[in-house]
């Protein structure tokens, strides 16, 4: 069998055709897939970084928030157990209770301070001096400058730390008593069961944490023990105790907002006070019942 020779050159020894270019052949499907997985796993990897650099942001400036709601809360004795409760310690302002934002305040004044059984006191009367408090008895003023003005009591700092206090005996450790808050003060508070000067609980407003704290006073030593919640600290905010035995119940808006078992509850005194750090207070009706 002869083999087919290579034509090569023509006949008159010119070159054959030149070469020409080459063209590209249509895409190859397999390689496109390849090529968009990856720009697809490239895209997926950015987005996750940038979730989780604003994530890392989001953490370093977001504050703890309370989350203490309505529901009421135990505490066994000298234990604080809300869901927000401070830790033993003074108290603050610029203490250790996280911030967080305020709620709704509750529906008003306490269901059960109603009736003949009830004292009121409305400071509509003559100033300068407190006078006759609810029930008859006189105000004593243990610290601080207090007057009356314009059916309000108001104090400005004379208390050591911001203790101050002026009280009215209503003859036992059993209580139930409100006050409104006239105009929010931070640390303006109810005072009760004062065994002394130096020896009483407080509820106080905490606005920068957006609740109030049970404070123990014991010869002039401060302790935070438990607060309310989330909650509203704003004028006119209405807070309350209700004292009976060694189970103390805490009231804001007229609601039950949390409870603390007091191991030794003496002192037949209620009062107005402040906390550490406060430097004037106003307060409207006081409310009490024995």
């Amino acid at each position: 069998m002869t083999a087919t020779p290579d034509p090569g050159p023509d006949a008159t020894g010119g070159a054959g055709p030149p070469d020409q270019p080459r063209r590209a052949g249509p895409p190859n499907p397999a390689s496109l897939a390849v090529a968009s997985g990856v720009a697809v796993v490239v895209l997926l990897v950015s987005v996750l970084i940038g979730l989780a650099a604003a994530r890392a942001g989001d953490d370093d400036e977001a504050a703890p928030r309370l989350d203490g709601g309505g529901a009421a809360t135990t505490a066994e004795p000298g234990v604080a157990t809300s869901p927000t409760s401070a830790p033993d310690g003074d108290l603050p302002p610029g203490g250790d209770l996280p911030p967080g934002p305020g709620a709704p305040e509750g529906p008003g004044s306490d269901p059960e301070l109603q009736g003949d059984a009830v004292a009121r006191e409305d400071f509509e009367r003559p100033g300068p001096e407190l006078g006759v408090g609810p029930g008859g008895a006189a105000w004593e003023v243990v610290r601080g400058d207090w007057v009356l003005d314009e059916g309000v009591a108001r104090v400005s700092g004379g208390g050591p730390e911001g203790l101050d206090l002026a009280t009215v005996d209503v003859g036992s450790s059993d209580v139930r008593a409100q006050v409104t808050l006239a105009d929010g003060q931070p640390g303006s508070g109810l005072a009760f069961r004062v065994q002394g000067p130096d020896t009483y609980w407080l509820l106080s407003s905490l606005p920068e944490y957006a609740t109030f704290a049970l404070t123990r006073v014991e010869d002039g030593e401060t302790t935070a023990t438990v607060d309310t919640g989330l909650t509203s600290t704003t004028g006119g905010a209405v807070i309350g105790v209700n004292a009976e035995g060694s189970t103390i119940e805490l009231l804001v808006g007229g609601e039950v907002r949390a409870t603390y078992e007091d191991p030794d509850p003496a002192g037949t005194a209620i009062g107005l006070g402040t906390g550490p750090g406060a430097t004037e207070a106003s307060f409207d009706e006081l409310l009490v019942r024995v």
